[in-house]
C-alpha cells in the first residue's frame, strides 16, 4: 500500500499538469526573427512596421529583429489600404515554404496609433 501512494500521486500529478500544460510550442511567436524558423502552423504575434508591398497581398514587415513575409488578404484587411510606414499588429500563423524562408499568414491585422 505503501508504494500505492506515491504511483497514484505522480499519476494524478501527470495528468493535472498535461489538462493545463502550456509548452514552448502552444505560445506564439513574437519576434519576425523567431517567426522566420519556426515550425508550419505556429502561431504568431508580431508587432512591426510596413515596410513595403511585394505584391497583390504580400507585404514585408519589420518588427526591429528582422523582415519577414507576411500574406494579408483583402478580407483580413476589411479594405483597408497599408501603406509603409504604418505600424501594425499581426496574428496570424506560419506557412513553411520548401527551400524558402517561412511567411506568415494574417489572420487579423491592427493598425497601431
Amino acid at each position: 500500500m505503501r508504494k500505492a501512494i506515491p504511483s497514484a500521486l505522480a499519476i494524478a500529478l501527470v495528468a493535472a499538469a498535461a489538462a493545463g500544460c502550456v509548452t514552448q510550442e502552444d505560445r506564439p511567436v513574437t519576434t519576425a526573427q523567431q517567426a522566420r524558423g519556426a515550425s508550419d502552423d505556429r502561431a504568431v504575434q508580431i508587432n512591426g512596421t510596413i515596410v513595403r508591398q511585394r505584391s497583390g497581398d504580400h507585404y514585408i514587415v519589420n518588427d526591429g529583429t528582422s523582415d519577414i513575409l507576411v500574406e494579408i488578404k483583402d478580407h483580413v484587411r476589411r479594405g483597408k489600404r497599408l501603406d509603409p510606414g504604418m505600424k501594425v499588429q499581426i496574428n496570424g500563423e506560419i506557412e513553411g515554404r520548401t527551400l524558402r524562408d517561412s511567411k506568415v499568414e494574417a489572420r487579423s491585422v491592427t493598425v497601431v496609433p
